[in-house]
């Protein structure tokens, strides 16, 4: 069975994670999980897919996130089950990244 890795990321929202992720000490991008992945030092700890963003967040912090609307564990649509370590934020708009973006810090922190 071929699975369609191809996943639609809304140009605005990558243009504004782009211009607050990539100007951090260590931050690149690259292909993940089908979408557009931001490594520090080489290890990934967020993801950007269609109409989420995924972080790699500690343990606490995940338990903590899951009881917030818009958040589920990422299920990335190349994958059947959940990645472990993972959770997905709802991210539709680039006004919407203000809101993330405390657990963004947080998950760079968790990986570096």
């Amino acid at each position: 069975m071929e699975i369609d890795e191809e996943v639609l990321i809304d140009g605005d929202v990558r243009a504004a994670l782009d211009e607050h992720l990539l100007t951090m000490d260590g931050v690149t991008g690259a292909p993940l999980y089908g979408g557009i992945g931001y490594l520090v030092d080489g290890r990934p700890f967020a993801v950007l897919l269609e109409g989420v963003l995924g972080m790699r967040l500690p343990d606490d912090l995940q338990r903590r996130s899951l009881g917030l609307a818009g958040v589920s564990p990422l299920r990335p649509p190349s994958r059947d089950e959940p990645i472990p370590g993972w959770v997905q934020f709802v991210l539709l708009l680039p006004e919407d990244l203000p809101e993330v973006a405390p657990w963004i810090q947080e998950a760079l922190e968790n990986v570096r």
